[in-house]
C-alpha cells in the first residue's frame, strides 16, 4: 500500500509535469490531487471491508476483527471448510443437475476467479429447486478428503427462491484434457479486475459419478455466513496440467484452513 501510495504521489508531484508552473501553483495542485486520492481510497475502503487469505492485517486469523459482520469466522460453530473422514452412510436423494450451454464470463478479482451465467441453470434434490448463481475456484483444496489433498476445489454456488444456500464442491485432479473447458482455458489470463466471455455448459466442471457428502456449514470466506448446506462430491473432476495451471497462476494460494467439525454429522452417500 505505502509503495503504491509513494508512486501515485511521485507521478502527480513530478517536476517535469509542472515545469512551467510556480511553486504555489505546483503545491495546490499536488494537495488538491492528495485530497482527492485519499478521498476515493476511503469510500473505496467504505464501500467493501478489505480481507484476504494470508495477510499479516487482514487474513483469515483476523477476519473477525475486521468488521462485526465478520463475527462468525469466529464464533461460528458451523464453519466450512471441514475435513471429510468420519462420516454415517445414508440413503440420500441424487443431485439432478439441468445444466445448459449459454454464455459465461469469468472474472479475476484478488481473492478468486468466478464464472457468473447469462442462462439458467438449476440443481434439483428430492424435490427442491436451486438455481446456480456462479462458480468460484480455490488453491490448494479447502476441504480435506479422507486425509487427500488436491491442487484445486470448485464451488458450484447455488440458492432456491426462499434464499437457501447450497453449495457443491468438486476437487480436482491432473489427468486427461477437460476439453469442454477450452473456451476458458485455451486463452491468456486475466489481469485483476478484468472478465471475459465465454461459451460452456456449466455441467464440464461435474465428474461423472455424483457420490457426495453432504453436511451444514457455512460460506468460506467473509462473512463466513452459516446455514449452508454442502455436498462435496466424492469423485474429482480431472483436467490437464496445463488447465489445472491455467487456474492456479490466476488464484495464488486463496482456501481457508479446515474447520472443527464440533457435533456435526457428515452422511454419505452408498454410491
Amino acid at each position: 500500500m505505502h509503495s503504491t501510495l509513494y508512486n501515485r504521489f511521485s507521478y502527480f508531484y513530478n517536476p517535469a509535469i509542472f515545469s512551467g508552473l510556480g511553486d504555489t501553483m505546483k503545491n495546490n495542485r499536488f494537495l488538491v490531487m492528495l485530497a482527492s486520492f485519499l478521498f476515493s481510497a476511503n469510500a473505496a475502503a467504505a464501500d467493501k471491508t478489505s480481507w484476504s487469505y494470508e495477510g499479516l492485517a487482514d487474513g483469515q486469523d483476523n477476519w473477525a476483527s475486521l468488521s462485526p459482520d465478520f463475527a462468525k469466522c469466529e464464533t461460528g460453530t458451523n464453519q466450512s471448510p471441514v475435513v471429510i473422514s468420519y462420516t454415517k452412510p445414508a440413503d440420500l436423494p441424487p443431485l439432478t443437475f439441468s445444466y445448459i450451454k449459454g454464455k459465461v464470463t469469468l472474472r479475476r478479482d484478488f481473492n478468486t476467479l468466478e464464472i457468473t451465467f447469462s442462462n439458467s441453470n438449476t440443481l434439483n434434490i428430492a424435490g427442491d429447486e436451486y438455481s446456480l448463481k456462479s462458480i468460484q475456484f480455490h488453491s490448494p483444496n479447502e476441504h480435506t478428503l479422507l486425509d487427500k489433498y488436491y491442487a484445486m476445489e470448485i464451488h458450484l454456488l447455488h440458492e432456491s427462491r426462499n434464499a437457501k444456500k447450497l453449495n457443491v464442491a468438486i476437487l480436482v485432479e491432473p489427468g486427461k484434457e477437460n476439453t469442454e473447458l477450452k473456451s476458458l482455458t485455451s486463452s491468456d489470463t486475466l489481469p485483476f479486475g478484468q472478465s471475459k466471455d465465454a461459451e460452456l455448459n456449466a455441467s464440464a466442471f461435474l465428474p461423472l459419478s455424483l457420490g457426495y457428502y453432504a453436511y451444514t456449514g457455512s460460506i468460506t470466506h467473509p462473512p463466513c455466513t452459516e446455514n449452508v448446506e454442502w455436498r462435496v462430491l466424492k469423485k474429482p473432476l480431472q483436467m490437464s496440467y496445463a488447465q489445472m495451471d491455467y487456474f492456479i497462476k490466476q488464484l495464488g494460494r486463496n482456501s481457508r484452513l479446515e474447520q472443527p467439525i464440533y457435533n456435526r454429522t457428515i452422511y454419505e452417500t452408498k454410491y
